[in-house]
């Protein structure tokens, strides 16, 4: 089941960044997130993840669910292909 405490609703930021949104709402940490005032402390504004995440108008159960399918598809093409590549020797 996809719950707020699945991998679908993770969101990728360095740990410095991550301590100071705690648990804010949604609405409060891209506010956080987008506020320019801070472009020298908020380091993860560059993530590509992170700024798909927080260009959501808001954050759904449905929204997670979606980030969780795409999460784990992109994990099993990223091992099938690192599987792949992997030269067994006996």
């Amino acid at each position: 089941s996809t719950t707020e405490h699945s991998i679908g609703n993770l969101v990728l930021l360095y740990g410095r960044d991550n301590s100071s949104f705690g648990n804010s709402s949604f609405e409060e940490k891209k506010g956080y997130f987008f506020d320019t005032s801070k472009k020298n402390i908020f380091k993860s504004r560059h993530l590509l993840h992170s700024i798909y995440i927080f260009a959501h108008s808001e954050w759904l159960p449905s929204d997670i669910a979606k980030n969780k399918a795409l999460i784990v598809s992109n994990f099993e093409g990223d091992y099938e292909v690192f599987n792949k590549s992997i030269s067994y020797e006996e």
